[in-house]
């Protein structure tokens, strides 16, 4: 019992132990200036384990600068008399326990920073293809070179040097190289299945001159086979401050990013291990941090060689939907009496190998989402123990995708921000996808004109209800032809007396007598009208012929 407790104990304390994993300097940190308000930022990558919360502190700071724990940000303004290098501790404490201590340098001068004077998108059309003015696009795993100009900052007549890290302060992935001296970057851009699939890229313009830090060359290849133990002593050699082979005492970290099978000595730079069956060719990327705080990072191309194969195989692209076949060729074989068997792994039962004719093929299902398919092609010589394998991976893209032409994005937006520091930053922003062109952007074009066709006839039909409901409503409120009898007013009585009396005749109901005047005594006139009148009984009869009104 007591055994594994102690085992228990020692692995906790192992787990809880912080380090500085990214040095203040390498993260290329602003100049302070004088009267002008600094802010700085420390990576999320400064200490490990990243993921732990830490408490942060300063030893032997200048007082004007502070650090806001919560954010991980210097911040304060200096003054006249801080001008000058000032060297402080920044330590970082776990709440749990655990403490890790960074030294730092800061510089603090009394001029103007450097300034943008070229836009960054106007050099970018020059460059290459776009998506978007900020945007250029790269085609993936393929070759590619851009500069920027060394004019892009100006610093009132001080010569600049030009560093770049990712957005986080991290130096460089493996596959984007910088040459300060020509501003330019280039590399091999990573496969549309590369993980991550974002980059973002900061481009800093700095007059106060530091340590150099470089790798001569830069990238190196060493040919590795089955089961043959690898030893890389000299990478060290290539390392480089200030144009001098670097002292031992002059490093202050290392890390490597590399497979399971390599181990890497962190202290002489040495890789050692021995490639298992079915190892292809990879990269080994190294980066180093100098104690003044420079980055240097160098990627190792591990170049598979085999005596049964020629060349690589892959990767092999399939589109969704659609029919695949790919044959192995004779010529990637060394011999020719050899068998090949495929191992597909937990791949899907519609992608299928037929041993007779070296091929794999597939009808694609139209709901297969985008992926990659991973496979290992094993090669035995008939008669022999000969025997390799290599893997290969089989990429699922979408339809719409050019099928030979898939893309990374590399995006750089014109921002420019002056911190009032040495350095300028643009933000840029590199993110993989498989499309060179404007599928999807013609795909968004048709949304939006859809979208606006559907609100104009929207519009259209709202304003013909708006107005067919007017003209009900100013038919129902228009007045009739002619005044109705009610709405006829009394005729107006004139003091003329003949009129008068003229008007009453016209309006009075002579049967039903006298209203508010009273009759004339005149007689009405009398008209006599002849007609003819029916001959009553005699005993009736008073007058004959003529009728009286």
């Amino acid at each position: 019992m007591f055994l594994p407790l102690c085992i228990l104990l020692l692995a906790s304390s192992v787990i809880a132990v912080s380090r500085v994993s990214l040095p203040f300097n390498a993260q290329v940190p602003p100049v302070a200036r004088v009267a002008q308000y600094f802010s700085f930022q420390l990576s999320s990558s400064t200490f490990e384990p990243e993921a732990e919360p830490y408490q942060y502190s300063l030893t032997a700071a200048p007082p004007w600068l502070n650090i806001d724990g919560a954010s991980r940000t210097l911040w304060g303004t200096p003054g006249a008399a801080d001008v000058g290098s000032k060297v402080f501790n920044i330590t970082a404490a776990r709440a749990g326990g655990g403490s890790a201590v960074m030294e730092a340098t800061l510089e603090v001068v009394d001029y103007r920073g450097p300034q943008l004077k070229m836009s960054v998108s106007d050099q970018l059309r020059d460059i290459g293809k776009q998506s978007h003015p900020s945007n250029l696009l790269l085609k993936a795993s393929e070759p590619f070179g851009f500069a920027f100009s060394r004019d892009t900052f100006v610093a009132d007549g001080k010569s600049l040097t030009y560093y770049t890290t990712m957005i986080d302060r991290t130096p460089l992935p493996a596959w984007l190289s910088f040459g300060a001296d020509e501003v330019r970057f280039s590399g091999v851009a990573p496969p549309p299945d590369a993980s991550p699939q974002h980059f973002d890229v900061l481009l800093i313009a700095s007059d106060v001159i530091g340590h150099e830090l470089v790798f001569e060359p830069p990238k190196v290849e060493v040919k590795i086979s089955k089961d043959t133990p690898l030893e890389y002593r000299e990478l060290r050699s290539h390392l480089k401050l200030d144009g001098q082979p670097i002292d031992y005492a002059d490093i202050a970290n290392t890390s490597a990013r590399m497979p399971s099978w390599l181990t890497f000595d962190s202290s002489t730079m040495d890789l050692e291990g021995t490639p298992p069956e079915g190892t292809e060719s990879q990269d080994v990327e190294v980066t180093v941090y100098s104690r003044f705080g420079d980055a240097a990072t160098t990627t190792i191309r591990l170049v598979y060689v085999s005596d049964l194969f020629t060349a690589g195989i892959g990767p092999l692209v399939a589109t969704i939907g659609k029919r695949f076949s790919y044959t192995f060729s004779q010529s990637i074989f060394t011999q020719d009496n050899v068998e090949v068997r495929v191992n597909l792994g937990s791949s899907p039962r519609w992608l299928t190998y037929d041993s007779a004719s070296l091929t794999i093929s597939a009808n694609v299902p139209d709901d297969v989402k985008p992926g990659v398919v991973t496979g290992v092609v094993t090669v035995n010589v008939a008669g022999s123990s000969a025997s390799d394998s290599q893997t290969f991976q089989i990429q699922l893209q979408a339809a719409d995708l050019p099928e030979s032409n898939p893309t990374p994005l590399v995006s750089t937006s014109n921002s420019a921000t002056s911190q009032s520091t040495d350095q300028v930053l643009i933000e840029s922003s590199a993110s993989v996808s498989d499309d060179v062109s404007p599928p999807k952007n013609s795909k968004l074009l048709v949304t939006i004109i859809a979208t606006v066709v559907g609100l104009v006839l929207l519009v259209a039909a709202f304003v013909a209800v708006v107005l067919l409901c007017c003209c009900r409503k100013r038919k129902t409120r228009s007045p009739p032809s002619g005044p109705r009898k009610s709405e006829i007013s009394r005729p107006i009585i004139q003091d003329d007396a003949c009129q008068r009396q003229h008007d009453q005749t016209l309006d009075q109901d002579v049967e039903k007598g006298s209203d508010e005047f009273e009759r004339t005594p005149e007689p009405p006139p009398q008209i006599q009208i002849d007609f003819p009148i029916p001959i009553p009984p005699k005993s009736k009869l008073r007058g004959q012929g003529k009728a009286t009104l």
